[in-house]
C-alpha cells in the first residue's frame, strides 16, 4: 500500500501551489533585492530560467521532505525545521545545476544569502497565520522532541491526538513517542500531525506495525483518543491489538476531568491522565440527546427521598440529583457500609449539602412512615430490592417482603404524603419471569399502577413513574465484577451458558434517562403504562467475559479458561425489556419508550398481598410461590 497515494489530490495541490507560488517570489525578490543594493536595478523575471530551474527543483525537494503532507492546522516547529531542510537542500541542489547550465557567470551569488531566509518566512508564517487563526492563540506552537521513550500509535487525526503528541513531546518526563496515527477513515492517510505521519485505518494495523517495524520503530502500546468507533471496529482492534503484543489505552473525555472528584487532573499533561480501555467504551451506544432544562426545573429547590441509596442505581441518582440544587436530599438504605461510602462521598463533595442519612429498612412500614412524615419528600426514587436471583431463589419470603410489601410500602407513604412523583425502579426480569427476583418484581409494577389509578379516583395529586431496563455494567452482584476476581486469580472464567445474552447500559446513562423519565406529565393515557429504556442490542456473555480477558493484555482459552457451567435456578438464556404482546410507543424524550400494561384492581390486588404477607412472615415459602405464581398468571394480561 502507498499512503502518499492516498492523500486528497485537491488539498495537496493547493499546498504544492502555494509553496512554489511561494518559491518563485522568493527567488525574485533575492534577485532584485541583490541588483538594487549591489549594482543596477533589473526587471522582473530577467533571469527567468534561473527561477523556473529553482522553482522545478523545490518541487522536487518538497515532495520528497513531505512538505505537501502536512496539517496546516497543526503546524509547528517540527514543520518549521522540515521547511528549513527543504530550502537548504533545493539551494544546494541548485546551485551545482546552475553551475553546470551557466558557470553561474551571470547569475549573483549574493542573492543567495537572501533567498534561504525569505523563503523559510515565505513557507513558514502562512501556515503559523493558519494555526493562530485555528486555534486562537499562541501557545504551545513550540514542542521537544525526545528519545528512549514507549512508542504508541495514536488512534484518531483530531485534536485530541494532536494536543496529545504536542505535550508527549514537550515534556521531558513524558514516558511516550508517538510514531504513527491511525485514523477512522482514509481522507487523512499519508498526512502529518506535528511531524506524526497518518498511516491507515483500523484496518490496516498489521500492515502498519510492519511498515513501521521495517523502519526500526516498534510500537508498544495504541492510544485512543475521543473519536467514535463503532463496536465491530473496536472489538477488531482489541483482537488484532492483543495478538500483535500491543496494549490499548484511552484519553479521558474531557467531561471526566471536569468531574468535581477528578479536577486535580485538569492540570496534568494529558499523557499522565490515560486510562484503561473500560467496557462500557465496547458498547459505543450513542448518548442521546437530552433536554437538561427539563430536569433541572424537575429538581430544583425540591426535598427528594431515594431508597436503596448504597446501591449501583441508589448511589448514582444521589450523585446526579446533588448536582441539581436539591433543598434537602434523604438517603435511605439498610445495608450500614453502604449508606457510609455514599455519606463520606457527598461530604467530600458537597460538604454543605442539606440531608438526612437514615439507616433503615424499607420493609418496617411505622419506620417508613415516620420518614415520610418528618421529611415530607417532594419525589421518591424507589431503588431498594434484592436484585440477585440465585440468592432470591434460596430466599423468596425476604425478597417478597422486600421487593413486593416494601414497594408497598414506599408506595403507599408517597401517596398518602402527596408527593409530586414516586419513580420505582424496575428489572427486565419482570418480563416473562422465570425466577422469583422477577415475579416480585413483576407484581411490584402492578401494585404501583393500580395505585396509581386509585389515587386520580381519589383526586390525589402523586405520579406513579415505573421505570425497566437490564443490567447496569459493574453494578455490585453483576457478572463484570465477578468475572474481573476470576481473572485476577487466574481464571477460570464460568459462564453459565454458551448463548446466554443480557442487555447492558452504564449506571450514568440508565440514570439520566431515569430522571428525565419522571419528568413526564402523567395524565390518564400514562396511568397503566411502564417506561422502557432503549438499551440496544443485547450482548452475548461469553463475548462479554472473552473482551474482559483481552482488556487484561491476555488472550481467552490459552491464558485465561472459559467455563460453562450451566443455568441457575431461575434464570434464562434471552431476557426481554417487553411482552411480544405489547407496543412500544416513543415518547418525547429519547430513549424512552412506553407499554401499556393490564392493571388489576387495586382491592384484588391488596388481598393477595395480605395473604402474601401473612404467609411470608409465617415462614411458609411453599405456599407464598404458590400464590406468587397465581397472581403473576393472573395479572399477565397486556393490553393488544
Amino acid at each position: 500500500m502507498k499512503y502518499s497515494n492516498q492523500i486528497p489530490f485537491l488539498r495537496v495541490f493547493v499546498v504544492a501551489a502555494h509553496d512554489l507560488i511561494m518559491a518563485c517570489l522568493a527567488f525574485e525578490i533575492s534577485i532584485l533585492a541583490r541588483y538594487e543594493i549591489i549594482g543596477y536595478p533589473q526587471e522582473i523575471f530577467f533571469l527567468w530560467p534561473g527561477t523556473l530551474s529553482f522553482v522545478l527543483i523545490c518541487s522536487f525537494t518538497f515532495w520528497k521532505l513531505g512538505l505537501y503532507r502536512g496539517l496546516w492546522h497543526y503546524a509547528s516547529i517540527t514543520d518549521l525545521l522540515t521547511i528549513a531542510k527543504a530550502v537548504t537542500f533545493s539551494i544546494l541542489l541548485f546551485i551545482p545545476l546552475m553551475f553546470l547550465i551557466t558557470r553561474l557567470e551571470s547569475f549573483p551569488r549574493t542573492a543567495l544569502f537572501f533567498l534561504f531566509p525569505l523563503l523559510v518566512i515565505f513557507l513558514s508564517t502562512p501556515r503559523l497565520l493558519y494555526r493562530i487563526i485555528k486555534d486562537r492563540n499562541l501557545e504551545n506552537i513550540f514542542e521537544k522532541n525526545t528519545k528512549n521513550k514507549i512508542q504508541v500509535l495514536m488512534v484518531g487525526a483530531d485534536n485530541e491526538s494532536e494536543r496529545f503528541i504536542r505535550e508527549a513531546n514537550r515534556h521531558s518526563s513524558s514516558p511516550y513517542k508517538v510514531i504513527g496515527i491511525i485514523d477512522n477513515s482514509s481522507k487523512n492517510i499519508g498526512r502529518d500531525i506535528r511531524g506524526v505521519r497518518v498511516w491507515g485505518t483500523l484496518i490496516d494495523l498489521e500492515k502498519i506495525i510492519l511498515k513501521l517495524n521495517s523502519k526500526n520503530l516498534n510500537p508498544q502500546k495504541i492510544i485512543l483518543s475521543n473519536s467514535k468507533i463503532n463496536p465491530d471496529k473496536l472489538n477488531s482492534l482489541l483482537n488484532n491489538s492483543q495478538r500483535l503484543g500491543l496494549t490499548v489505552s484511552k484519553l479521558p473525555r474531557i467531561t471526566e476531568l471536569f468531574n468535581a472528584d477528578r479536577t486535580d487532573k485538569l492540570n496534568l499533561p494529558i499523557y499522565s491522565t490515560l486510562q484503561p480501555l473500560a467496557l462500557e467504551d465496547l458498547l459505543q451506544r450513542p448518548q442521546q440527546i437530552l433536554n437538561n432544562d427539563r430536569i433541572d426545573s424537575m429538581f430544583n429547590n425540591q426535598k427528594i427521598l431515594v431508597t436503596g441509596a448504597g446501591g449501583t442505581i441508589g448511589s448514582e441518582i444521589v450523585r446526579q440529583i446533588i448536582n441539581l440544587n436539591p433543598s434537602k436530599i434523604c438517603i435511605l438504605d439498610n445495608n450500614e457500609f453502604a449508606l457510609y461510602k455514599i455519606e463520606t462521598e457527598i461530604n467530600e463533595r458537597y460538604p454543605n449539602l442539606n440531608k438526612s442519612i437514615i439507616l433503615g429498612d424499607i420493609k418496617n412500614n411505622n419506620v417508613i412512615n415516620r420518614i415520610f412524615d418528618d421529611f415530607k419528600p417532594d419525589i421518591v426514587f424507589h431503588a431498594a430490592a434484592l436484585k440477585h436471583v440465585p440468592l432470591v431463589e434460596d430466599n423468596p419470603t425476604e425478597a417478597i417482603k422486600t421487593n413486593i410489601l416494601g414497594t408497598k410500602n414506599i408506595a403507599n407513604a408517597a401517596k398518602n404524603s402527596d408527593c409530586k412523583v414516586m419513580v420505582f425502579i424496575s428489572s427486565d426480569k419482570a418480563v416473562y419471569p422465570s425466577s422469583i427476583m422477577g415475579q416480585t418484581k413483576r407484581i411490584a409494577e402492578y401494585y404501583c399502577q393500580s395505585l396509581a389509578l386509585s389515587s386520580k379516583k381519589e383526586s390525589k395529586n402523586t405520579s406513579f413513574v415505573i421505570v425497566r431496563f437490564g443490567n447496569v455494567l459493574g453494578s455490585t452482584g453483576s457478572v463484570v465484577p465477578l468475572f474481573q476476581r476470576q481473572i485476577a486469580l487466574g481464571g477460570p472464567i464460568t459462564v453459565t451458558h454458551p448463548d446466554v445474552t443480557r442487555y447492558f447500559m452504564t449506571s450514568k446513562e440508565a440514570v439520566k434517562l431515569v430522571l428525565h423519565a419522571s419528568t413526564i406529565q402523567e395524565n390518564d393515557e400514562y396511568l397503566n403504562r411502564i417506561f422502557i429504556l432503549d438499551m440496544g442490542e443485547p450482548i452475548k456473555i461469553q463475548d462479554l467475559a472473552r473482551q474482559l480477558i483481552r482488556m487484561e493484555g491476555l488472550e481467552p482459552d490459552k491464558d485465561i479458561k472459559i467455563s460453562y457451567i450451566g443455568l441457575r435456578q431461575g434464570e434464562k438464556i434471552h431476557e426481554s425489556l417487553f411482552y411480544d404482546e405489547e407496543v412500544l410507543v416513543e415518547t418525547k424524550i429519547a430513549g424512552i419508550r412506553e407499554a401499556k400494561l393490564f392493571a388489576p384492581d387495586l382491592n384484588e390486588i391488596n388481598t393477595h398481598l395480605e395473604h402474601l404477607k401473612t404467609l411470608s412472615d409465617a415462614g411458609k415459602s411453599n405456599n407464598a410461590i404458590k400464590l406468587l405464581n397465581k397472581m403473576v398468571n393472573e395479572y399477565t394480561k397486556p393490553i393488544n
